[in-house]
């Protein structure tokens, strides 16, 4: 169910090229997820809706935040530098295949190796490295003189020892997704990971806020850690509901709306991380007692 907004009430926040090699299993939450939480959260220690000092660790309203700062779901920030609250509430920084930044307000991503981020559309570093369009970098191709990519040495003639020439591309099998174990063997990338290739064996890494939570590895990593109140941060960590109140999950933190009312989820919107009592178009009411 949602308001006319398109912003969730806190009922609905609660829910539970070649042939391909399959992927090892994903074992619950994701590698590279780094959020965590306390197991069984009592949810009434983090009321959104109640003012508090902005060194108490609590929630707190935008009129004791510094100057600098707004109030983000329950917690000061500053949208000029907040990777998670990039130029406004929510508006969290993609850190596909790399490590996301905010600088003046704007997003910017530093690629992992092998990675580059050649699509300025798409958020992230989408691109994998090593091919004869995007060899070392992003639109470096190799030439008739040098047609072949190597990895680590650019546009070379003929592959040195010790690698494989795949294709137009000199690779090392052991760990190459493309080519893991033998030239064509792609490695799987269900939903929301990245493949990776070691001694020859494919697996996958679930991609920054995703888990793993139905140990299922056709799915990929099929639950968002930072909204699902039933994994919060990690896998199976629920936001427990407490007396007159409902549990909630956003940015991967538990927080706690008075029952009918409606957590505010829309980016960039000055009611973000607010629970409001007659939806979420602003001004927000908030919630009484």
């Amino acid at each position: 169910m949602t308001d006319a907004a398109g912003d969730a009430t806190v009922e609905d926040v609660v829910g539970p090229d070649g042939p391909t090699r399959d992927t090892g299993v994903l074992d619950g939450d994701a590698a590279s997820v780094e959020v965590s939480a306390p197991d069984a959260i009592a949810i009434d220690a983090a009321v959104v809706d109640s003012p508090s000092s902005p060194d108490s660790g609590g929630p707190v309203d935008a009129g004791i935040c510094a100057a600098n700062q707004i109030a983000c779901a329950g917690r000061c920030v500053n949208i000029s530098n907040d990777p998670l609250h990039c130029g406004g509430c929510g508006n969290e920084c993609s850190a596909l295949n790399g490590t996301p930044s905010c600088e003046g307000g704007s997003c910017r991503t530093t690629c992992n190796p092998g990675f580059g981020d050649c699509d300025a559309a798409r958020p992230g570093c989408e691109t994998r490295l090593g091919t004869t369009m995007n060899c070392e970098r992003c639109g470096g191709s190799c030439n008739v003189a040098a047609p072949i990519c190597r990895v680590g040495m650019g546009c070379v003639s003929a592959c040195p020892a010790g690698t494989t020439q795949c294709g137009a591309s000199c690779t090392n099998t052991t760990n190459d997704v493309r080519n893991c174990g033998g030239c064509g063997l792609v490695c799987d990338e269900p939903p929301n990971t990245v493949a990776t290739c070691s001694a020859n064996t494919c697996g996958t890494m679930c991609v920054m806020g995703f888990g793993n939570c139905d140990r299922d590895a056709r799915n990929g990593c099929e639950t968002n850690l930072r909204t699902n109140a039933l994994h919060c941060g990690r896998c199976d960590n629920a936001c427990v509901a407490i007396s007159t109140r409902v549990g909630a999950c956003l940015g991967g933190a538990c927080l706690s709306c008075r029952m009918g009312q409606t957590l505010c989820t829309t980016v960039r919107s000055e009611n973000f991380g607010q629970c409001c009592a007659a939806g979420c178009a602003p001004p927000c009411e908030p919630a009484r007692s």
